[in-house]
């Protein structure tokens, strides 16, 4: 593909990045604003409900502690409390979602950061030893990386792994991110790309870096042209897209320069409806991954029931309806992170069927 090309391309020979990027992001924006989800509303209304019969992605959050500080992160306004989930719990769950059929599992908490939690490996692993457990994933800032060791990290049965942070320098980085950790992850970062080439790269590693305007710093910088080289393709920043967290955070709290993501309409149901489920760490379920800061979201608890019940219980299927009337929930009607249903059964055809 020809993403993939410039990616690669761009990977190769780094020091044309300053000059690149704002072509490609130019091109990427129009591209967007033309491109429309097509299909017809019989496949359609298929494969909503193959979705709606068996949830396909159990995101389990092993904890919701932070090493960071992020401006334009709602971990601060979070209202639940901290923890770590015991590894007995995890384990339930993966055996639960076994005996269920299994699927992805995401590690990526609503707030906090997967490497903060000392047993994160051995829960991989947990995983990892059940043929029926697909993709494994999380996001992270990489900071307690070196406490686990990179090549533990790699070969634990992890499928993916996105990194959030930012390159250019230590100041930027401590606005942004709000701790004083820049060498560390810089030294992090470099580790975990190298080992993984080492390795043969057994594991998929995504970079999005938030950075304040301007950008030709960042791209012109030796660690962004080191991560790059590393990386082997095109590393790309956050570019007005950021989440709002239902109004919790302000343009100001976001890097210098940048907006909020913008969303026109919601005429129809969003795609995290029909994504899958959040547990979290004392065993409560949100319907969604994203931004459910207050908790409006919530379809249960694995304590009192199992995942098949949640996922086609009433709580569920009474939101689908209540934004199906036009009744959307206010976590949602405030979320700038809505993305329509029609999109994601476009984007995602093949996959759905053959999960199925």
């Amino acid at each position: 593909m020809m993403r993939d090309f410039v990616s690669r391309f761009l990977g190769r020979f780094p020091r044309v990045i300053p000059f690149v990027a704002p072509v490609v992001k130019t091109i990427k924006k129009q591209f967007h604003s033309i491109r429309k989800p097509r299909m017809d509303p019989d496949t359609a209304g298929h494969l909503k409900g193959l979705l709606e019969s068996r949830l396909r992605v159990l995101d389990v959050e092993t904890t919701n502690v932070c090493n960071a500080r992020c401006s334009f992160c709602a971990y601060r306004f979070r209202k639940r409390p901290s923890g770590i989930m015991s590894l007995d719990l995890f384990s339930a769950l993966v055996d639960r979602y076994v005996v269920y059929g299994g699927g992805d599992l995401s590690l990526t908490p609503l707030v906090g950061d997967p490497l903060v939690d000392k047993d994160l490996i051995r829960k991989i692993r947990r995983a990892r030893s059940h043929p029926s457990i697909k993709e494994i994933s999380f996001a992270t800032n990489l900071i307690a990386l070196d406490r686990h060791g990179a090549e533990n990290l790699l070969t634990s049965g992890v499928n993916w792994i996105f990194v959030s942070t930012s390159i250019g320098n230590r100041d930027m980085y401590r606005t942004i991110y709000g701790v004083d950790k820049y060498e560390r992850v810089m030294a992090n970062l470099f580790t975990l790309l190298k080992t993984n080439n080492e390795l043969g790269r057994p594991v998929s590693i995504s970079v999005s870096l938030r950075c304040s305007k301007p950008y030709r710093k960042v791209f012109s910088s030796a660690h962004y042209r080191r991560a790059v080289e590393l990386l082997g393709r095109y590393i790309s920043i956050i570019d007005d897209d950021y989440v709002n967290w239902t109004g919790l955070i302000r343009e100001e709290d976001l890097p210098a320069g940048n907006k909020f993501r913008r969303v026109r309409d919601r005429k129809e149901p969003c795609e995290q409806l029909y994504h899958g489920l959040q547990v979290h760490v004392n065993g409560d379920v949100s319907l969604c991954c994203c931004v459910d800061i207050h908790g409006d979201l919530l379809v249960g608890n694995v304590h009192e029931d199992s995942i098949e019940d949640i996922w086609r219980g009433n709580a569920i299927r009474g939101i689908r309806t209540a934004w199906d009337a036009g009744n959307i929930p206010r976590t949602c009607s405030q979320c700038n992170m809505y993305a329509p249903l029609s999109a994601f059964l476009v984007l995602n055809r093949d996959r759905i069927a053959q999960r199925n």
